[in-house]
């Protein structure tokens, strides 16, 4: 685990109450060189990232080396990568989890930078077979591609088509990441509500007849819920109406 001086110098900087502003990161530049930095080289893919965000990144602290993939070198406030997918930067508390849950033989590489949610104070990080995400309050969650997303404050939310390959059905099998099916979402938490935004949901569909359990909503208030965000709803006539976004 990272102390708070080391999450502040991999750029975070305090904010009263705990929270982080994140500095944000630059997209490598073009024409891909190299250079020797404290005693290691800095190349290709690497070096176009490192160059764009070197004062986030620090100076090398190792040469490159090969994985399956691609490669990784380590800087002294993150880990650069270079696939076929191009060069990724991780870094603080995105890069501590992503260790935790095995690295790139878990989730393969990262792609890219990470992705901010600025309302729920959330960073995910897409990879090559996985994605994380990761909150100050709840830690984070790590999914590789083969398993579906379990969310911590809704019960048996899945992947409808499964895991792996899908459920095979008449004809082939399910895709996957298409439909979702839960109970009632309205305990989510703030990185189950971020996780849902990633996965693209936009509507519900309220299977329950009307009976004594039909007041009791499907989401959570729409008051707590980014500006922009929508929902759609379709149900039997007489079950309650889907009131607001996720």
């Amino acid at each position: 685990m990272l102390s708070r001086r080391q999450l502040l110098s991999l750029g975070g900087s305090a904010l009263a109450g705990g929270a982080f502003a994140w500095v944000g990161l630059d997209a490598p530049v073009a024409n891909a060189a190299s250079t020797t930095v404290n005693g290691h080289r800095i190349s290709g893919r690497i070096y176009s990232m490192w160059k764009s965000n070197k004062s986030v990144a620090g100076l090398p602290i190792a040469g490159a080396k090969s994985i399956a993939g691609g490669s990784v070198q380590t800087f002294q406030r993150a880990w650069i990568y270079s696939s076929s997918s191009g060069s990724s930067l991780i870094r603080g508390e995105l890069l501590n989890a992503f260790v935790k849950a095995g690295g790139s033989n878990a989730l393969g590489i990262p792609i890219g930078v990470e992705a901010k949610n600025p309302y729920y104070l959330t960073l995910s990080q897409r990879c090559t077979t996985g994605r994380i995400w990761w909150s100050r309050t709840e830690g984070y969650k790590a999914v590789p591609n083969s398993q579906t997303v379990r969310l911590r404050g809704v019960r048996n939310f899945r992947d409808a088509a499964g895991t792996d390959l899908g459920v095979q059905v008449k004809g082939g099998r399910m895709r996957r990441g298409l439909v979702y099916r839960s109970n009632r979402l309205h305990d989510l938490t703030d990185l189950d509500a971020a996780i849902l935004q990633d996965l693209s949901i936009r509507t519900i569909i309220d299977l329950r007849t009307p009976g004594p359990s039909s007041p009791v909503p499907i989401e959570r208030s729409p008051a707590s819920a980014p500006s922009g965000s929508t929902c759609s709803a379709a149900r039997p006539p007489a079950a309650p109406a889907c009131t607001g976004p996720l």
